[in-house]
């Protein structure tokens, strides 16, 4: 039984199982064979596509029992190893009752209104970027902030390799952590797409402007900037009706101003699905974007946890005072029937 499709084309849905019921005179059941690879201990959870299933609750429930009598996979399952390799909020869909990670930050970069980045503000994060520009600073210094020639930047640039770029801050031109996203080659001069590690933004540059760090140590620490999605939320893209008008409003709601981000997991486009707030009270960044007609809550949603039920129950609330009022994207009726078809 197919239940929805992901983007890239991929079926997600049901398998059955027909079993003769004994007794039952030739009768047959149904199970999900899902359901019973979970119960046997020889299948993990997909929490993505276990949240766009109708059959969800289900599904994580025989993971967790199947967890605690440490069934097959489970025989050597041990929660502080999965602490250390996975992200918090999908340890926290264990428990229902468990609270959902919050953590101050702030917006650094926005792509559109579905993609954007924070870099966490609580000590930790706080700490982690004080280092990494006390770093530049000395790359600066040692280095200078003035381009170079080609021979002084990477010698064979390649997708993926890890670089020191200059970038001007709005108030000089400083040396950034960055990565190669892609090595072009425009009228015989090479260029590089590159992103910045610890603010989310891209720029197409001359080889000049990069360099490779002499210090391996200079990226000990992985990128501050985290892309993440707003959570049971879907705006428009850039090219589509109000795209740029959610891509705008988002800024105005977000760049400069202090936030609480709370963690629902990764999305399927491998992004952190957030609820922003500015503070502990009031309507989050989410709903704000969703009275204002300038995002949807997909149809096929399952919220797992008792807190997501709740803000969950909390956005679709926003969505209808959108709807009634018919304002930007429901002005001409209900703005999901095409933007399904094109998802799945």
């Amino acid at each position: 039984v197919i239940e929805t499709m992901d983007r890239g084309g991929t079926a997600i849905g049901q398998i059955y199982v027909v079993k003769p019921v004994k007794g039952g005179n030739g009768s047959t059941k149904k199970e999900s064979l899902a359901v019973l690879l979970l119960q046997l201990g020889l299948a993990r959870v997909q929490p993505y596509s276990a949240r766009m299933s109708p059959n969800g609750d289900a599904l994580f429930a025989e993971e967790e029992t199947a967890k605690a009598a440490k069934l097959r996979i489970w025989e050597n399952f041990e929660e502080d190893e999965v602490k250390a390799e996975e992200s918090t909020q999908q340890i926290n869909r264990a428990s229902p009752d468990a609270p959902i990670e919050s953590v101050p930050c702030t917006v650094c970069h926005i792509n559109n209104g579905n993609s954007f980045f924070i870099q966490k503000t609580d000590s930790a994060g706080k700490a982690a970027l004080a280092a990494i520009n006390e770093a530049m600073s000395s790359i600066g210094k040692q280095y200078g902030t003035s381009k170079g020639s080609d021979g002084s930047g990477l010698i064979e640039p390649r997708k993926g390799q890890n670089c020191l770029a200059l970038f001007h801050d709005g108030e000089a031109v400083k040396w950034f952590r960055a990565k190669v996203l892609k090595v072009e080659n425009e009228s015989d001069k090479q260029k590089l797409l590159i992103q910045y590690i610890d603010f989310g933004n891209e720029a197409k540059v001359e080889k000049s402007s990069v360099r490779q760090s002499s210090d391996p140590s200079i990226f000990a620490k992985e990128g501050q900037a985290i892309e993440c999605s707003l959570s049971f939320v879907r705006a428009p893209e850039l090219g589509q009706d109000y795209g740029e008008d959610a891509a705008f409003y988002l800024g105005d709601l977000t760049m400069g101003k202090a936030l609480v981000a709370k963690f629902h997991g990764k999305n399927e486009f491998g992004r952190e699905d957030v609820t922003l707030m500015s503070s502990e009270k009031g309507d989050s960044v989410n709903a704000k974007l969703l009275r204002e007609g300038l995002g949807t809550v997909p149809r096929k949603v399952n919220a797992w946890k008792k807190e997501e039920k709740e803000t969950l129950a909390e956005l679709l609330k926003a969505q209808d005072e959108a709807h009634t009022n018919h304002v930007r994207m429901w002005q001409y009726g209900d703005p999901r029937v095409d933007d399904d078809e094109q998802r799945f």
